[in-house]
């Protein structure tokens, strides 16, 4: 056979092989300060926001960052990340951070947005968000691998109410309403049921952020190894144990091939 030939056969059979998809990764953060409605204002929950966008970005997400958004913000917020989603196609990587208040009743956890009214636990249907809501906007947008990260467990946010609204910390999330084909991970800044702190420094970072930071920069680290490492040195450092829910079905890095 000539070489000519060869080489026409050879493009030939390179054109026919299956291409591999892009792995798009789409996110967005929400960091909640200013609380108006009665809730305590947080110091950190904007910078941390501001943090996790940069490492996020720097590890190949499309992110953004919605600062102290009211339900109205927050709610949109949460449709647009659905449209990035589709149109980012198939086999796509959606990942939700939230740092501000979050609560639970009856099993439910919310979000607060800053505009939150909540004097009582009939309120928190209203002026929360649910957070299962978040896992369901990245169903329909069909991401592939579903990444949820709540920093959201501060302790005694509704310091007018005469009597506590809701269970300590946060539940744990019910997914068996969610597609059993798609990978799935919920990490909480600390267990369930408990509470975490807020940083110390105002406009710093919380101790959760900062670590996370940190290791998202480490290359090679699967996603469930990189999760267990911030939970060591987040106990050997602050005494304060993150949690996960790791229904992952596909390996993942943040930063080159997981191990």
């Amino acid at each position: 056979m000539r070489p000519f030939a060869i080489v026409v056969m050879s493009l030939l059979a390179f054109a026919a092989m299956p291409v591999m998809a892009e792995e798009h990764r789409i996110a967005l953060v929400v960091g909640n300060n200013k609380y108006t409605s009665g809730l305590r204002p947080l110091n950190n929950a904007v910078p941390d926001a501001e943090l996790i966008t940069r490492e996020l970005s720097g590890a190949g997400f499309d992110v953004e960052r919605v600062p102290n958004a009211d339900w109205k913000d927050m709610s949109a917020a949460i449709a647009r990340f659905t449209t990035r989603l589709k149109e980012a196609g198939p086999g796509a990587v959606g990942l939700f951070y939230f740092a501000g208040h979050g609560l639970q009743h009856g099993g439910t956890n919310y979000l607060l947005p800053t505009d939150a009214a909540v004097e009582d636990a009939d309120d928190l249907s209203s002026t929360g968000l649910d957070a299962t809501r978040v896992l369901w906007a990245m169903q329909d947008g069909g991401a592939r691998t579903m990444i949820v990260i709540l920093d959201a467990c501060r302790r005694n946010p509704v310091a007018k109410a005469p009597l506590p609204v809701s269970e300590e910390g946060l539940a744990e999330f019910d997914t068996k309403a969610i597609d059993r084909k798609r990978s799935v991970l919920i990490v909480y800044s600390t267990g369930v049921d408990e509470t975490a702190a807020d940083g110390e420094k105002e406009d710093g970072n919380g101790p959760f952020a900062a670590t996370l930071a940190e290791n998202i920069r480490v290359p090679d680290q699967e996603i469930g190894d990189m999760f267990r490492n911030v939970s060591v040195q987040m106990v050997e450092n602050f005494d304060q144990k993150p949690w996960q829910s790791n229904g992952m079905l596909r390996r993942f890095a943040f930063v080159g091939e997981p191990r």
